[in-house]
């Protein structure tokens, strides 16, 4: 057991090393890329200079000028390309959010529906009519009696009416037409 402990520890203080170069040779690849491969970039420049004519400095001037103006744009177009991708990742999120609250409320709404329907069963069933019988048929051959008109159902209240006036007040129905 105490020999398997001894690996155990040497297995994990190998791989913190590992992990360690690992990150050392990221470290060491950007510190020569920016520190060191610009001072030799630099110091190159100082020996070539030193043997410049006018027509170098301006040629040195104008290149310098076009690789910044570059460089600037590609940064200015990947800074753009990164706007355009987070506003467009931005509104994925808000169209999953909203498509969330509309299933959301979508539930709500078939849950008080459902609520609404069993309130009228309630009622209805308190008013002593099953809510799940059909209308009571009219006979066909009564309503044609009645005649061609438009209100057939109407007039047929109508004639009921008129055997049983409705009193209101002191004057009856047929008194006051």
């Amino acid at each position: 057991m105490v020999e398997f402990g001894r690996y155990y520890i040497n297995f994990i203080r190998d791989i913190f090393q590992y992990m360690g170069s690992f990150f050392k040779g990221i470290f060491e690849v950007f510190s020569s890329l920016f520190i060191d491969g610009l001072r030799e970039l630099y110091e190159k420049f100082i020996l070539s200079s030193l043997q410049f004519s006018l027509l170098d400095w301006v040629m040195f001037v104008i290149v310098t000028l076009v690789n910044l103006i570059f460089i600037v744009v590609i940064i200015m177009k990947l800074i753009g390309l990164t706007k355009k991708y987070i506003k467009f990742v931005r509104t994925e999120i808000e169209k999953d959010d909203l498509v969330a609250e509309i299933a959301f409320l979508n539930q709500k709404t078939m849950e008080l529906i459902d609520e609404k329907n069993k309130i009228l069963a309630l009622k209805v069933s308190n008013l002593g009519i099953n809510p799940d019988q059909d209308e009571p048929e009219v006979d066909e051959e009564v309503v044609e009696d009645q005649g061609e008109g438009r209100f057939v159902k109407l007039s047929m209240v109508d004639q009921e009416y008129q055997q049983h006036p409705i009193q209101i007040g002191r004057a009856s129905c047929r008194e006051r037409v």
